[in-house]
């Protein structure tokens, strides 16, 4: 609670933004996500993943590399994972597995897509190189703050090929918000699975919950959104 308090924090993720362009919203982590639409390039996908295990190792758990909660956990630092520490969302034998709707929930429509969580102080190491070693997959960057609506609309960063994101399909929209997917049934989505009526507080998941520690307030040297 007590890093929670040293934030100023706004109650409303609309009209806010990052701290790293002057607003208000911390930023606790970031994911990577890589996709594509197209059939030809979705093996390209499995050659992403290993050289992007392979090139930052050391910076995954040395117990698993697969994160233990769903995409919609986004904490600087908790119980369930340590700070500093990388993780992919997906396990590495899911690659048999198809659209994004059916892994990671309606958000990303019918786009084949998977994604790394990346620490605040890795982000602009991880993110250069997989830019330069993307091959024939999509990127797209994006911070979470908890205010999932625009993290993913207007904060999002595209490399390759932009594809539409249904941003109101994420169910939090609270600041330092998030959930442990694995806590609930069906699809990732907190337990609430209807799409969000808008991304006012009061429309945003009931199971979006503060968790964890947020990460120094000196994190805008840290990480920037290039």
């Amino acid at each position: 609670m007590a890093a929670v308090l040293a934030w100023d924090l706004p109650k409303d993720c609309r009209n806010q933004t990052v701290v790293e362009d002057g607003g208000k919203l911390p930023t606790m982590s970031y994911h990577i996500h890589y996709t594509t639409n197209k059939a030809s390039a979705y093996g390209d996908m499995k050659r992403f993943y290993k050289a992007f295990v392979a090139k930052f190792a050391d910076k995954f758990s040395s117990s698993k590399l697969q994160c233990p909660f769903g995409p919609n956990y986004g904490a600087y630092s908790s119980t369930i994972f340590p700070s500093k520490t990388i993780c992919s969302l997906e396990g590495a034998l899911e690659f048999e597995i198809a659209e994004g709707v059916d892994l990671q929930g309606n958000p990303w429509g019918q786009l084949y897509q998977r994604a790394f969580f990346v620490p605040i102080e890795l982000i602009n190491e991880t993110w250069e190189w997989s830019k330069a070693n993307r091959g024939k997959v999509d990127l797209v960057k994006h911070p979470n703050t908890g205010c999932m609506h625009d993290d993913h609309g207007l904060r999002r960063v595209w490399d390759g090929t932009v594809h539409t994101i249904y941003t109101l399909q994420f169910p939090c929209n609270v600041p330092t918000t998030g959930c442990q997917d694995f806590d609930y049934s069906g699809p990732p989505d907190c337990g609430c699975a209807a799409e969000r009526a808008s991304d006012a507080p009061k429309d945003s998941c009931k199971n979006c919950k503060a968790m964890g520690s947020l990460p120094p307030q000196s994190n805008t040297t840290l990480a920037t959104l290039v």
